[in-house]
């Protein structure tokens, strides 16, 4: 990675950092199901604002 990333998905109120290199993961129990949009939240150079994707959620 050229820059730190992070990942943020704002509507579940979830963050993480990635780090290189190294697994992440995040746990969280979804109360809603549904499209969710996530997106790079550290700001990593050329292209940050198209680092973006939706995510279905199912419970």
């Amino acid at each position: 990675m050229d820059f730190p990333h992070g990942f943020s998905v704002p509507e579940l109120n979830l963050l993480a950092d990635l780090v290189m290199d190294k697994p992440v993961q995040v746990r969280q129990k979804p109360e809603a199901e549904g499209r969710f949009g996530f997106l790079c939240d550290n700001f990593c150079g050329s292209g940050h604002e198209e680092m973006a994707e939706t995510m279905n959620v199912t419970a």
